[in-house]
């Protein structure tokens, strides 16, 4: 905890009393509103249990960008049975001919033991994806193998048509999926159980997210880890200390409580932080694959130190039905007490903090990466200054 009691606090501390906002309910702006990264920071390095220090030293933050972001294009209409915001099915055809191959895959691999239930998202059924989708990756999870024309060629396929289903948010564009949730797809299936079996293969493994053989409480490090790695993809680099910049992302806007609760929109590639029963004391990350408005609402996920594996999984699950917490919780609360002691329901969540990484990956999908060193000038060059970033090389 030294280290972490040495860290230069962010500015704009106020005063601690309540999550209440100084303006009205459902905008962007709340005492807890800038907090979502500094939580990223301490679960990385110290796990959530650590994230009472963070929440007692860093008192809250004024929003720096009150307005709340478009939800972005319409989407097309979900399943009948899945939650509102789940990307649209594939064609029947298509549907049918990825389940003939998960089937057959799920064959292949046989029954594998199940892993302790390591993690903070649990196993099983996924609100708006098939059952052969749910079963292989548990498969993949639970194997301590990786081998390239099973578990890997199995994890392939996950990606395949986890991409397909997430791209038709964006009219069947992959290229437009948010930059961390193309990091995320490659890793789903992954697990700190085949961790270094993969590695050894010289396949990707959890340890490249934070998720080495026998790490703990790495949800928060997988969710950092992305974002590196979705920049290092498009040859960018952060211009300032890494720590420092996952503490508060430079012209990333967040949203507190008591707004993050239900009323702000959660949008694909946006960082949640929430808390239900069951969970240690500040809860888990993931990042938004779906969107999310309102009481009750739902939305996909994925994260590291998901369930399954030795100490945890790279998983793509369902939320709980978001809900209101109560009008009195504090900081001081969920830096401090477990879920279980607030009472918080097993079969909903409260969400604290919603990190708007949805309109970062937007802006950056604005800039034309074809032309020879976008970054030199124009939109690229205002990208990089306003997020304090740098190109790595020239792009081409």
């Amino acid at each position: 905890m030294e280290r972490t009691q040495r860290r230069r606090q962010p500015e704009n501390r106020v005063a601690r009393q309540s999550f209440a906002p100084s303006v009205g309910h459902g905008s962007d702006q709340g005492s807890g509103a800038e907090r979502g990264s500094g939580v990223d920071v301490l679960q990385r390095e110290l796990g959530n249990r650590a994230v009472g220090s963070m929440l007692t030293g860093n008192r809250g933050m004024a929003q720096r960008d009150p307005v709340s972001p478009p939800i972005g294009p319409p989407r097309p209409p979900a399943g009948a049975n899945d939650p509102t915001g789940s990307p649209a099915r594939l064609t029947d055809a298509d549907e049918g001919a990825y389940q003939t191959r998960g089937e057959k895959k799920i064959a292949d691999l046989g029954a594998v033991s199940s892993s302790p239930a390591a993690g903070d998202t649990p196993r099983g059924r996924i609100a708006g994806f098939p059952p052969w989708f749910a079963t292989l990756q548990d498969r993949l999870i639970d194997s301590a193998q990786w081998r390239k024309d099973q578990e890997e060629d199995g994890q392939l396929l996950l990606a395949e048509y986890a991409t397909k289903r997430f791209a038709q948010f964006y009219k069947g564009d992959a290229t437009k999926i948010p930059g961390t949730m193309k990091v995320y797809i490659q890793y789903i299936g992954r697990s700190t159980s085949n961790q270094k079996a993969a590695a050894a293969a010289g396949f990707k493994s959890t340890a490249n997210v934070g998720g080495a053989a026998g790490a703990k409480l790495w949800c928060a490090s997988a969710g950092s880890s992305s974002v590196k790695l979705a920049l290092e993809s498009v040859g960018l680099g952060f211009a300032i200390p890494y720590e420092t910049w996952m503490n508060v992302p430079p012209g990333v806007p967040s949203v507190g409580l008591p707004a993050a609760a239900v009323d702000a929109a959660i949008r694909p590639g946006d960082q949640i932080s929430y808390l239900h029963g069951g969970l240690g004391t500040g809860g888990h990350t993931v990042t938004a694959l779906s969107e999310s408005v309102g009481v009750g609402s739902v939305f996909e996920h994925v994260s590291g130190n998901a369930g399954g594996g030795t100490s945890g999984s790279v998983r793509l699950g369902s939320s709980h039905p978001r809900a209101k917490p109560p009008a009195a919780l504090t900081w001081d609360d969920i830096s401090t007490k477990s879920p279980d002691v607030l009472k918080a329901p097993a079969d909903k969540m409260w969400v604290y903090v919603i990190v708007r990484y949805s309109q970062f990956w937007d802006e950056l999908g604005a800039i034309d990466l074809t032309v020879a060193n976008p970054w030199a000038t124009g939109p690229g060059a205002a990208f990089l200054a306003k997020h304090k970033l740098k190109a790595l090389a020239v792009h081409t």
